[in-house]
């Protein structure tokens, strides 16, 4: 019976998975970044692999400002998804960036909810931790954050109202 269970949860997660890939458009892509949009939820989704240098780290956040703007007409609220768990290094000053003027951007580019797939281990959080410290911190910040240890939970929560 156990295995039962497990095994339809995992045909279950791959049927998920195929379903997203189909309502999924590739945005932009190079050897660290590749950005998605999902019209189904909506949101955008980066994953992040290795080091990201400051003009990679902007690269990114810009383009992602830019698709928000070229959908915002037909989807007035897009989230964000960002899977971090192959990202090894992000400079404290983009991080500190991001929190204090990409995510106020985001928000005025629609984006109400910012999810992470945070890595197990305690050294790639510390990156999450410190751009958390300066979100929370600026009161021009209004983007809602959370972390997850998996994607379904994040999706999850960017499709609640």
């Amino acid at each position: 019976m156990f295995a039962e269970t497990l095994y339809l949860q995992e045909v279950l997660k791959r049927i998920h998975k195929e379903m997203e890939t189909e309502n999924e458009e590739i945005v932009f892509t190079d050897q660290q970044v590749t950005l998605k949009f999902n019209a189904a939820i909506p949101y955008i989704r980066a994953n992040c692999h290795g080091f990201l240098r400051t003009e990679q780290f902007r690269a990114m956040a810009y383009k992602v400002a830019e698709t928000l703007a070229e959908k915002n007409s037909d989807y007035p609220v897009i989230n964000f998804l960002v899977d971090t768990t192959e990202l090894l290094i992000v400079d404290y000053k983009d991080l500190e960036w991001a929190a204090k003027e990409g995510d106020v951007l985001f928000y005025q580019l629609g984006v109400r909810k910012l999810a992470f797939i945070v890595p197990e281990t305690k050294f790639e959080k510390f990156y999450l931790n410190t751009y958390q410290y300066h979100a929370t911190r600026d009161p021009k910040n209004n983007v809602q954050r959370e972390q997850f240890k998996t994607e379904e939970e994040a999706i999850a929560w960017l499709q609640q109202p």
